[in-house]
């Protein structure tokens, strides 16, 4: 399975319609693929048995992710981690815990995504925060090295729900932190909705330099319109004060 996409004219089964462009990426096969070369399942999220997928991308362990990333590239054999998310899994209706978990892989190349067997289920479908609020269904996952943070170097942002007592939960970008990348720790919620309909997830967070952090993501914490975007600052990746 290939990261990224790739594109070729193929003639169309219907001759007047002469030749369509047809893509092929991570996610879905191209019209005309020969399905013996395609895999053992229908799609990716199929292959390792999820809820779909959602923001999945390599992390160079050897390269951005300081000595204790390095020292597990070198122990562990591969050099790149890889953060599995269901796609909005339902425990209802999905695949339960199993297929709407979130997972670590791991693999050498940053085109090839992992082998299943090195899959490690690391957070739960569902779970109870320190404040003792519960989320559940976390997904669109964005792994962060802290090197200011001794302890728990890691810091995995993912969107967190909660429920409102509607079908509609409320949507935070949440924290959790790791000193190993295999044992995560809830922390908390890093950006806050205001009302039970914000929408603050799906941030893309850097680390600049020490006490300077910047995301951009959805930022309507009030009403939660899709579409609306913000950049939000901090000084240590824990919390966040938005800014436009």
């Amino acid at each position: 399975m290939v990261l990224g996409s790739e594109s070729k004219e193929r003639p169309h089964s219907d001759w007047k319609l002469g030749k369509v462009l047809s893509i092929r990426n991570l996610f879905c096969s191209a019209v005309g693929d020969d399905d013996s070369k395609l895999g053992p399942a229908t799609s990716t999220a199929d292959y390792y048995h999820l809820d779909g997928l959602y923001w999945l991308r390599p992390y160079d362990l050897q390269q951005s992710f300081g000595a204790i990333a390095a020292n597990i590239c070198r122990e562990s054999g591969f050099r790149y981690a890889w953060i599995f998310s269901p796609d909005h899994a339902d425990e209802t209706h999905g695949w339960e815990d199993d297929g709407g978990s979130i997972y670590i892989g791991f693999s050498n190349d940053p085109a090839i995504t992992p082998d299943p067997s090195t899959l490690k289920k690391i957070i739960p479908f569902r779970l109870r925060f320190p404040l003792g609020t519960e989320y559940f269904c976390f997904q669109v996952p964005w792994l962060v090295h802290n090197p200011d943070c001794n302890e728990f170097p890691f810091y995995l942002y993912m969107e967190g729900h909660t429920d409102t007592g509607t079908h509609q939960p409320k949507e935070e970008e949440v924290l959790f932190r790791s000193k190993d990348l295999v044992t995560w720790y809830p922390y908390g919620v890093t950006h806050a909705a205001t009302t039970n309909n914000g929408l603050t997830a799906y941030q893309a967070v850097t680390r600049l330099e020490a006490d300077r952090w910047v995301s951009v993501g959805a930022a309507d914490p009030i009403n939660g319109r899709l579409g609306t975007t913000g950049i939000w600052s901090s000084k240590d990746g824990s919390s966040r004060l938005r800014e436009r």
